[in-house]
């Protein structure tokens, strides 16, 4: 399982997180923020030689990718 198929199936684990962005590094939510760029900083500091599924998770119950 990648990091999407964790995503789509993990939606009891995100719902603390809409409307945020989140990065997803082994099947675990590493970091939250409200901006990509913030989330993208924060993951690559404590995960430099990972490459990390970053996404919004969307307020409503659509999302497009």
């Amino acid at each position: 399982m990648n990091e999407y198929d964790y995503l789509m199936s993990a939606q009891n684990e995100i719902k603390d997180y809409v409307g945020l962005w989140i990065a997803i590094v082994d099947r675990k939510i590493v970091a939250k923020g409200d901006s990509a760029r913030q989330v993208l900083k924060q993951v690559r500091k404590e995960y430099p030689d990972r490459e990390p599924f970053v996404t919004k998770v969307p307020k409503n119950k659509v999302m497009l990718l």
